[in-house]
């Protein structure tokens, strides 16, 4: 199937993770692994969006909020296409955007063959309307970052 595949993970706090087609409940991420299998290539998107809610509330969940970007970002990885794009959002301010990057590009090394090329391709934060106050780290806490897979 050629057609442009886009799929738009978000995970609700105290629900599973969910893999949304076109604004439809496709898949449980958990459910998908289980199938075919951790590292297995599925192969479907485009596009992977990963938005989950705030894993790091504070700064003693830093690790473990880490460990969760990065097993999104590997469960979500065997859904791209080659040359797909991932993007993936953070709203956690305890979370700096080098570490981000680093548990999402640690997570595509775990899921990816060795011969798969990733490339950083654009960070950023939030928006005008979602000003940062120089004095107060807490309000830079929109990030996201985007891959070409």
């Amino acid at each position: 199937d050629d057609r442009a595949g886009v799929l738009f993970v978000r995970a609700i706090p105290g629900e599973q993770l969910g893999v949304l087609q076109t604004g439809r409940l496709v898949a449980d991420v958990g459910q998908i692994a289980d199938r075919y299998g951790v590292g297995h290539r599925i192969e479907v998107a485009h596009l992977v969006v990963l938005d989950p809610p705030a894993f790091v509330k504070s700064k003693k969940d830093l690790a473990a909020g880490l460990r969760g970007y990065e097993k999104l970002v590997r469960l979500a990885a065997p859904l791209l296409k080659e040359n797909a794009v991932l993007m993936l959002a953070s709203c956690s301010h305890n979370v700096a955007l080098s570490d981000l990057i680093e548990a999402a590009s640690h997570g595509l090394r775990k899921a990816l063959p060795a011969n798969r090329s990733t490339k950083l391709i654009r960070s950023f934060g939030a928006s005008f309307d979602h000003p940062v106050h120089p004095m107060l780290k807490e309000s830079e806490y929109l990030k996201s970052i985007t891959f070409v897979v």
